[in-house]
């Protein structure tokens, strides 16, 4: 009895043993499982690539272009591509390619945009597809912008990121500039000036739709209007140019001779122009309102330096002669001078002279 007893212990103990085993191959097993998967994971390739690193704000779109490569030992089941753009908005799906087999890439839904594969991608095989984005009204305000995709799979996923910049013009987009004299020694008598338009946004952004009026002081007039490029109309009624469009960096001119008025005088006065233009983005108008600096218009004043001198005794019939000095003390220029000399009784008026060359003597009563 005891020897059985013995044995059966020992045939418990040989049992437990092979329990003991079988439990520690299966956790073996496991744990090389999970060695494997992360393997798999970790093996896969995922690369993306964006067309340029910057996107111009509402202009062209630009584009990634997405790949993936299965280089685990198992196939990758149920893949999808999350697509997180940052608030850049997903255009379409521009194009795709792979290895001969591969599954195709369909686009699911945005945002973030999703894409499914529409079967298992087998090892050794690759799927590249390429999305196209834009930049609106959301990004006007510019800078850095991080665009991540990540691969997801029965077995993990994989991750990429990559940075693009969102270009925008400055702010106005235009730029008015004036030349002509500040100081209008002469009045009633033409002087030139002009306006520049300057497309001043840069990145190469251009300016359409541009249109402008000129506001002019109240005692001026102009004539002569030229522009350049000349393919610009000026209407003379309302004082308005024609609709014309500025690339970066381009300029338009308007010149005319404004001749302003005596009236104007001592001033100052100004002139100035209005513009209205495109956006960038979709919406209202942008407009723009320039002034000239102040033009002094200056005046002329008239005074006897001294009282006429000349001849005071004189015989029936003699010829009295009177010298006038007139002094301009005013910083303007006098034109167009007019001299009324009223003779007294018994005076006839013959001739009246300046520094010995005669003057024309109007009819007119002073």
């Amino acid at each position: 009895m005891t020897h059985l007893s013995f044995f059966e212990d020992s045939k418990k103990s040989i049992l437990k043993f092979k329990c003991l085993g079988n439990q520690l191959l299966k956790r073996l097993v496991l744990l090389g499982v999970l060695i494997v998967s992360c393997l798999v994971v970790q093996s896969q390739t995922l690369i993306t690539t964006l067309s340029q690193a910057n996107i111009s704000v509402c202009d062209a779109p630009q584009e990634l272009t997405v790949r993936v490569e299965n280089n685990t030992a198992l196939p990758l089941e149920m893949g999808t591509f999350t697509i997180n753009l940052d608030g850049l908005e997903y255009g379409t799906l521009v194009s795709q390619m792979g290895s001969a087999g591969a599954p195709t890439v369909g686009f699911t839904s945005s945002p973030p945009a999703i894409f499914t594969l529409s079967g298992d991608l087998i090892v050794g095989d690759f799927v590249e597809f390429v999305i196209s984005f834009t930049a609106d009204v959301d990004q006007i305000a510019g800078g850095s912008f991080t665009i991540d995709t990540e691969f997801n799979h029965t077995l993990g996923s994989v991750n990429s990121s990559n940075n693009i910049n969102v270009i925008v013009p400055a702010s106005p987009q235009l730029q008015v500039s004036f030349a002509g004299p500040a100081t209008i020694n002469t009045c009633d008598v033409a002087q030139n000036y002009c306006v520049t338009i300057q497309n001043i946004s840069g990145n190469a952004f251009d300016v359409n739709d541009i249109r402008g009026t000129l506001s002019l002081p109240a005692s001026a007039t102009i004539s002569n209007v030229t522009t350049t490029p000349n393919t610009i109309t000026y209407n003379t009624i309302n004082n308005t140019l024609s609709s014309f469009n500025l690339a970066d960096n381009a300029t338009a001119t308007i010149c005319f001779d404004m001749i302003v008025s005596c009236s104007a005088a001592p001033g100052p006065i100004n002139y100035g122009i209005s513009l209205l233009y495109d956006p960038v983005c979709p919406g209202a108008d942008l407009s723009l309102n320039a002034t000239s600096t102040n033009i002094t218009v200056t005046s002329a004043a008239l005074t006897f330096s001294t009282p006429p001198s000349g001849t005071t005794n004189v015989n029936r019939g003699d010829n009295l002669t009177y010298n006038v000095i007139v002094n301009n003390t005013g910083s303007g220029r006098a034109n167009q001078g007019r001299y009324c000399v009223q003779a007294g009784a018994n005076l006839t008026l013959s001739s009246i002279q300046i520094a010995g060359t005669p003057l024309v003597m109007s009819a007119s009563a002073p």
